[in-house]
């Protein structure tokens, strides 16, 4: 990291800037585990990162960047912040893939459950629904599955938590 930080002022090209600063950001979001003062840092390249690839038109680096953005201020409970940067991640969604998209989404859910705000978390869980539903893909529906659990049933919506459980799950409380 300190060898990519000491050549930033010699790198000139707009693509190899932001891959380098989009880098260090990413390395100190994973820092986090071992020093959570490395999540400011993380900020400030993802920022600086975020401003040179929407102005060199890096579009599909954008949505990684906003989202790391949103990352990292979850990480610190800051879930205003978060979701300025979910919402600027969104903004670009022509441009992902449709797990890209689910995954947006339920970073939304998140913060607006990190706010207390379970009517909107889960409105943002059932607008990733048609995506999970067409991917069949194990990891997404786990994350989305475990997001519709333990939500609705935060929120008190015991009935609607029951549909994120597998079905074996669901006869053993049943029973």
């Amino acid at each position: 990291g300190e060898k990519a930080k000491a050549l930033l002022p010699e790198i000139t090209e707009p693509y190899y800037k932001i891959t380098v600063l989009s880098g260090l950001a990413g390395l100190y979001i994973q820092s986090n585990a071992a020093d959570s003062s490395y999540l400011d840092s993380a900020i400030v390249y993802a920022k600086k990162t975020l401003e040179l690839a929407i102005e060199f038109g890096y579009f599909t680096k954008v949505n990684q960047l906003a989202s790391n953005l949103a990352d990292a201020y979850m990480l610190q409970g800051d879930f205003i912040n978060a979701l300025e940067y979910c919402k600027q991640s969104i903004a670009y969604r022509s441009y992902l893939f449709p797990g890209e998209v689910m995954i947006s989404y339920l970073k939304f859910s998140d913060c607006y459950f990190g706010l207390k705000k379970y009517d909107l978390s889960i409105a943002y869980l059932d607008s990733a629904r048609p995506v999970v539903l067409e991917l069949h893909d194990p990891y997404y529906e786990m994350a989305f599955y475990d997001r519709v659990y333990s939500y609705n049933k935060e929120a008190g919506n015991y009935q609607a938590a029951l549909t994120g459980l597998s079905d074996s799950d669901r006869q053993q409380l049943l029973a």
